[in-house]
């Protein structure tokens, strides 16, 4: 039996948005290059928009790097690590996660963190990524560590808000079945494979 990482709770979207109309994103994970945050980071500052807003979350062996480079970037604030209060006060501010994952993921956490709050994820198509993300539905997915292909879908968010809202909508089905709850039953009542003798 395979079963996703379960969640507490889950929470009704939010409908909350930026009142400028900037897009908000958040990196939420280790500061590290196989995580894809330098990714993330090179690609949105060479968008031709600048209708977004990027928190980055975690810490990590690049941290002091990356805000050498990033930290006077004025839509770029980071914010350490932080505690899980503050994360979902976090979560309840932003637009889009985005989990930039070069390196291969089974379910990351930052993903069924942010289903659960009603937040819909960008993520990079690599391990169990696209069993959690669902391109249209709670989500999209993009080619792993390919900026191109990264900056083509953070684009047509931000040339496309609306849709973000749609997306909103799918987040808490997506993640319905893996509520603590559930997830207790179905291992209670999960009967192995039968012995063989």
């Amino acid at each position: 039996m395979v079963l996703p990482n379960p969640v507490a709770v889950v929470r009704a979207p939010s409908t909350a948005t930026a009142p400028d109309g900037t897009v908000r994103f958040l990196f939420l994970g280790q500061l590290e290059r196989s995580k894809g945050v330098w990714l993330l980071l090179e690609t949105l500052r060479r968008l031709p928009q600048n209708n977004w807003l990027l928190r980055v979350v975690g810490s990590g062996g690049q941290e002091d790097r990356l805000r050498a480079e990033f930290g006077s970037h004025p839509n770029v604030k980071f914010y350490g690590r932080q505690s899980h209060a503050a994360i979902n006060q976090l979560l309840a501010q932003t637009d889009l996660t985005v989990v930039p994952s070069i390196c291969y993921e089974n379910a990351p956490t930052a993903i069924t963190e942010s289903l659960a709050m009603g937040v819909p994820v960008i993520a990079a198509d690599i391990g169990g990524v696209p069993e959690l993300v669902h391109d249209g539905i709670n989500g999209h997915t993009f080619a792993p560590n390919d900026a191109a292909n990264l900056a083509k879908v953070l684009s047509y968010y931000l040339h496309h808000p609306d849709e973000i809202a749609r997306l909103k909508a799918g987040t808490v089905e997506s993640v319905r079945a893996s509520l603590l709850p559930q997830y207790i039953q179905r291992l209670l009542g999960y009967v192995g494979p039968a012995a063989t003798s």
